[in-house]
């Protein structure tokens, strides 16, 4: 599901009305940082960023998620400027306008439940190196929810960035994500490198986790029937 071009401008001025936060990333260089929308116009949206981009990527383009009424949204959009600003004040980032927001809620409905019968393999790394080994609850192409048991809780902040394997006989898959929401023992994790400009591309061998998931889970529907609705919108 996707926003009209009428109701994107009014969409992103209300985001810099309260400066909503929201990510910002680059999945061919693994740039990854926080932001908040600062300004709007006809043609651009400009973020203030939480650290500066450097290396500057080749590509002059960048992916936006921020939550929209409690959805997760996203859109690309090629950069007009760059500002790095003297301190105090944050660098800054403007995109063109886009010409869409696609409200991923459809994505997240297709998620699978991990049952008892196949549980894959869920082993995260944190910054300073800690292996945290959480459980899979569900599971879809954009995300993953996953739970520790209250003693085991490392009580990780929101955009936190984590290493994710996973595992489940006999594919491997290895993939950036970061911390999209949290409620209580439970982390909504997303994963940022497969947003790319021609939409969600999944590595390969995750795409036959996610197979391999879904035949055991009673009520799913096709992969590509899945994709298939979600194009629909």
């Amino acid at each position: 599901m996707s926003t009209t071009e009428a109701d994107i401008l009014p969409v992103l001025q209300s985001c810099c009305s309260c400066r909503a936060p929201a990510i910002i990333l680059n999945s061919e260089s693994g740039f990854v940082c926080q932001a908040r929308f600062a300004s709007v116009s006809q043609e651009s949206v400009t973020f203030h960023l939480s650290k500066e981009i450097s290396p500057f990527p080749e590509t002059l383009s960048f992916f936006v998620s921020f939550s929209l009424k409690g959805n997760c949204c996203t859109f690309f959009a090629t950069v007009l400027e760059y500002l790095k600003n003297p301190p105090p004040s944050p660098p800054s980032l403007t995109l063109q306008l886009p010409t869409q927001i696609i409200d991923i809620k459809a994505l997240r409905s297709s998620r699978i439940p991990i049952g008892k019968k196949m549980v894959p393999l869920v082993r995260l790394r944190t910054a300073d190196n800690r292996i945290l080994l959480p459980k899979p609850v569900d599971l879809s192409q954009t995300g993953i929810l996953v739970e520790f048991e209250e003693a085991e809780d490392p009580d990780l902040s929101p955009s936190a960035e984590l290493g994710l394997e996973l595992y489940l006989d006999p594919h491997t898959v290895f993939l950036k994500s970061i911390v999209k929401r949290r409620d209580g023992h439970r982390y909504g994790l997303f994963f940022p490198e497969v947003h790319t400009k021609d939409g969600i591309a999944a590595p390969q061998s995750f795409r036959k986790i996610i197979e391999s998931l879904e035949c055991n889970a009673p009520g799913q529907a096709p992969l590509n029937q899945r994709h298939q609705k979600i194009s629909e919108h």
